[in-house]
């Protein structure tokens, strides 16, 4: 933002930046002239869905977990006029019968040094990444908030960091649980996937402000492909994100699960279904990083 005649210009300048390619490289920021103030909002990559099982009944297999949230306000003259950003990657999706994996925290630093050590950040998206869905039962931890002790340049600053939602596992049950988002986070986990027979995909149900995000269904047929979950969204006006859904069970011969979906901005990935061959789980979302001046 260059001033016009040396009038300063007293607009937003608002800077969004996205994940881009699997080396989670730097992108660079510049501090606009003439501001005072920079806000800096950071969300982490979630994990990957779980696939689903080889067994047309057996128990669902979980989604990702969502990514935390971390906002923080500097002066400006607190800042150098450089910062380097690194915006975490969500975790691929589970083939049959594999777990998710993690996804990667989001950064913004001093230095473009990776990984970022706590004298160099100015603001991370958490203390531990988002966990992929699991395969044993277990629970997978969304990612941890960020705590003042993890960067040094935090106490300069107005900062709040939330922690990301889990993906609740299962030894028992067949049926996914639907997810109600906006729980305790604007971002959410991936659903689990249709388990038993005639089952089918977790949704993320809809609230008064964010759609449906469907299930698959299931399907009885032999050699048949379970409904695929429907992929999670991102609204940016007000700004919010929902997970992908679970695929259905397929419990005829030779039947395939259906897929998850993929999950929106820091969203958990949808399971794969249950099925002869399992389906495969949802991507997790990428994170991202808006840097607002003025």
């Amino acid at each position: 933002m260059l001033d016009l005649s040396h009038i300063p210009n007293s607009q937003q300048n608002i800077q969004i930046f996205y994940a881009i390619g699997g080396t989670i490289p730097f992108q660079t920021w510049n501090k606009p002239r003439k501001c005072s103030y920079v806000y800096i909002m950071c969300i982490g990559g979630a994990g990957g869905g779980a696939g689903g099982f080889n067994s047309i009944s057996s128990v669902y297999a979980p989604g990702g977990a969502g990514a935390g949230i971390s906002r923080a306000l500097y002066n400006a003259q607190q800042l150098p006029d450089r910062l380097y950003v690194q915006v975490g990657l969500g975790g691929a999706g589970g083939g049959a019968g594999t777990a998710g994996q993690s996804g990667t925290r989001s950064w913004v630093s001093l230095q473009s040094v990776s990984p970022a050590v706590a004298q160099n950040m100015v603001l991370g998206s958490g203390a531990a990444a988002a966990g992929g869905g699991r395969v044993d039962g277990g629970n997978s931890g969304g990612e941890t908030a960020i705590v003042q002790t993890s960067s040094t340049f935090l106490t300069l600053s107005n900062f709040i960091g939330t922690a990301g939602n889990t993906s609740v596992g299962s030894v028992s049950v067949g049926t996914p649980p639907n997810i109600t988002p906006f729980t305790s986070q604007i971002t959410s986990q991936g659903a689990g996937g249709g388990g038993g027979p005639s089952v089918n995909g977790g949704s993320i149900l809809a609230t008064s402000i964010s759609p449906l995000i469907e299930g698959g269904a299931f399907t009885t047929v032999n050699s048949a492909i379970g409904g695929r979950g429907a992929d999670g969204i991102t609204s940016f006006k007000p700004f919010y994100s929902l997970g992908g859904a679970g695929g259905g069970n397929s419990s005829g011969t030779s039947g395939i699960g259906g897929n998850g979906g993929n999950g929106g901005i820091g969203c958990g990935g949808g399971a794969g279904g249950n099925g002869t061959t399992g389906g495969t789980g949802g991507r997790g979302g990428d994170g991202l990083v808006i840097i607002i001046s003025f």
